[in-house]
């Protein structure tokens, strides 16, 4: 109290910040964002949202909210749009969007109606972005190459790097596993001499902490997304999982690597980073 006292106008000031962040934190955010800085300090304090994906290959976000409804779960349908260019597309802006759920108040994962059965998963709307988006972006070269040529042997790899602890792989394999027209195995059904347009899919998930690869492992058989699973629902798809550091691991026994090629035909990095984002979650 004599401190204050001796000087009100020092404590005054510490009284009146808006923010429980720490001081290099903060002075950092108003130097890169001054005029957010308000917001987005008033923003971090707040307790985040808890957003759910809902397997497509499954049942739909509006069945799946009726079943939360059921269970006495309060939850809102949130649609998600962005806009993004596809190199070597005629399409100047793709444009997609993705559905979710905002649950009203968060909650516990075995509460949750099927989780366990692998019909939900607690993932950021932004998160749900990146497999459409790159499921997209295959679509249209793999389009783009058939009016080019008539091999329809398109056999494609992709990469997830970072992949623990797994989220983005599970809704890859989900949207592969449909069968509506978002799917890269997708057949027309009026078409007797249609094609998928992949022939086969090769996914190699890469992590560099055992632990981190078992959690992808979990997710995995949660979801009956592991490769036994997809070879039971017959679907064309290499399912690769390796322990490594992707800053030095090498695909050394791809044939394509030996001629420059590119080894593979997508890669999605979710980089390790400071983790301000989810400061909300784990403060």
């Amino acid at each position: 109290m004599r401190k204050v006292a001796k000087n009100p106008s020092k404590f005054r000031k510490k009284c009146d910040k808006k923010h429980s962040l720490p001081n290099w934190l903060a002075y950092q955010l108003k130097q890169d964002w001054s005029e957010q800085y308000d917001a987005l300090t008033q923003g971090l304090r707040q307790v985040a949202p808890m957003f759910l994906r809902v397997n497509s290959a499954v049942t739909s976000v509006e069945d799946y909210q009726q079943s939360l409804y059921g269970a006495e779960i309060d939850a809102d349908i949130v649609e998600l749009t962005t806009g993004f260019n596809v190199a070597n597309s005629s399409e100047t802006t793709t444009i997609l969007s993705t559905k979710g759920l905002r649950l009203h108040q968060t909650t516990a994962v075995n509460a949750l109606p099927h989780f366990s059965e692998g019909i939900a998963s607690v993932q950021d709307m932004h998160a749900q972005l990146a497999a459409p988006i790159i499921n997209k972006a295959l679509m249209a070269k793999l389009n783009a190459e058939k009016s080019d040529t008539e091999n329809t042997n398109n056999e494609i790899h992709i990469l997830d790097a970072c992949a623990a602890p797994g989220g983005k792989l599970a809704h890859w394999l989900e949207l592969l596993s449909s069968n509506d027209s978002s799917s890269l195995f997708h057949v027309k059904q009026d078409d007797a001499e249609a094609k998928p347009l992949a022939s086969k899919l090769k996914l190699t998930a890469i992590d560099n902490e055992a632990p981190r690869i078992e959690r992808i492992y979990d997710n995995l058989q949660r979801l009956n997304l592991k490769q036994q699973d997809l070879e039971q629902a017959e679907k064309n798809i290499a399912l690769n999982v390796v322990c490594a550091d992707a800053t030095r691991w090498q695909h050394g026994k791809n044939k394509k690597a030996a001629t420059n090629e590119p080894v593979f035909d997508a890669i999605l990095l979710d980089s390790p980073c400071t983790a301000t984002g989810v400061i909300r979650r784990h403060p």
